[in-house]
């Protein structure tokens, strides 16, 4: 049975002032991959036999430095990417809060009917995370795979995974870089975080 890695990918100057940053993506910083590197130690023997992300620059330099220090190969799945965030993309939370108010306070607090105006719901992304986690778990088989993915896109996937609504997505956004397991029927593995 397949294993799924989830690393979330390391911090960048937008998120570490807490801007949307879903379509445009900005590199990492030098903490973000002095983080990635040192989480990295933890996966170590595990088994991992390919990495993937999407073609943003944070998640695709989390993914090189993962596949370096593992070992493997990176492969690139456009749809690992974060949500898309719309109208959002590269504001801070703050002007969010302000000037979307009733749309950001849904988004928030019903995760499964929320959406940001011109971007893509939970419920799509999820789905379209959980077709691409398929076909990489069917082409692993008995092999374990990482994904790189951003924190919300981890959350959802995540939720997805463990059997649990959309209502829990907050639950399952963590931060800094992080890693979780699962086993490809949604149990976490043994020795998993």
């Amino acid at each position: 049975m397949a294993t799924i890695y989830i690393l979330q990918s390391g911090r960048t100057e937008w998120s570490d002032v807490g801007r949307f940053e879903s379509t445009v993506g900005v590199p990492l910083t030098e903490a973000g991959a002095a983080a990635v590197r040192e989480i990295l130690e933890e996966l170590r023997g595990r088994g991992i036999a390919a990495v993937y992300s999407s073609s943003e620059p944070a998640e695709c330099q989390t993914a090189q430095i993962a596949a370096d220090q593992l070992a493997v190969k990176r492969v690139c799945r456009e749809e690992l990417r974060d949500v898309d965030y719309g109208l959002w993309q590269g504001l801070l939370v703050e002007e969010v809060r302000h000037r979307y108010a009733k749309a950001y306070r849904q988004w928030r607090e019903a995760p499964a009917d929320g959406r940001p105006p011109g971007g893509e719901s939970f419920a799509e992304a999820q789905e379209r995370l959980a077709e691409v986690v398929g076909r990489i778990a069917k082409r692993h088989k008995d092999k374990s795979g990482l994904l790189v993915l951003k924190p919300i896109a981890a959350a959802l996937l995540k939720c997805r995974l463990a059997g649990q609504d959309l209502s829990t997505i907050w639950q399952h956004v963590e931060w800094p870089a992080a890693w979780t397991a699962y086993n490809i029927n949604g149990s976490p593995p043994e020795g998993s975080p």
